[in-house]
């Protein structure tokens, strides 16, 4: 009867034991699960932390975090100047008699007529006087200076080329030009035509009012 008994305490102690053992698995497995869950909540939380700030950021220990560095606007440069307008030339305007009356003085016929030369351009360093002149018909430069010199003979329909006078921007000259007839006195009136004046600067502008045409009257011998 007591092997019995003692038969009986051993399984019922053995039941024990095992249920006991099953329990700690049981607690052993469900903290560790609960491990897991904690370590992966952690882990997403640090990603999500990552991902919202844009990267870790090195700290510095004196200056702390280092700032992102920001993109400054910078202005394109101002366009170039447009280029200078080009300077207009010079622009000559000649005004003078159309007609002249020549004296005979017992051997030629003699005769002077005031020309003037109004510049409204620019300065300019060339001018020059072509002169068609018919046989006969001359400048009488020993009578007095023209405003022009120099002359040389130049092709048909002009007989002479001549240097010019100089005429400043918004300037104005004024000449006598003297001129005579190589004809003998007659009783009768005469009239010479073809007498041309033209002046010319470069670049001239308006180049057809640099020009003068003259008509002269050889008046009648006493």
């Amino acid at each position: 009867m007591a092997d019995h008994d003692r038969l009986v305490d051993l399984e019922v102690t053995d039941d024990q034991a095992r249920a006991a053992y099953r329990r700690h698995r049981a607690l052993t497995a469900g903290l560790g699960a609960v491990a897991v869950l904690a370590v992966i909540g952690a882990g997403g939380l640090l990603i999500q932390s990552i991902r919202n700030i844009g990267g870790p950021q090195r700290t510095d220990a004196a200056t702390g975090p280092t700032p992102t560095p920001t993109t400054q606007y910078v202005p394109p440069p101002p366009p170039p100047p447009p280029p200078p307008s080009a300077v207009p030339g010079a622009d000559l305007h000649v005004t003078g008699p159309t007609m002249v009356t020549l004296e005979p003085d017992g051997t030629v016929y003699r005769g002077q007529f005031q020309v003037t030369i109004t510049n409204s351009g620019e300065p300019y360093t060339v001018t020059g006087v072509s002169l068609t002149l018919p046989t006969g018909v001359d400048v009488d430069f020993q009578a007095g200076d023209p405003g022009f010199s120099t002359c040389v003979t130049t092709a048909p329909p002009a007989k002479w080329s001549c240097g010019g006078p100089s005429v400043p921007a918004g300037g104005t000259v004024t000449h006598i030009v003297h001129l005579f007839a190589n004809y003998a006195p007659s009783a009768t009136p005469k009239t010479i035509t073809g007498i041309v004046f033209r002046y010319g600067a470069t670049g001239d502008q308006s180049p057809d009012d640099n020009v003068l045409n003259l008509t002269l009257t050889l008046a009648a011998a006493a």
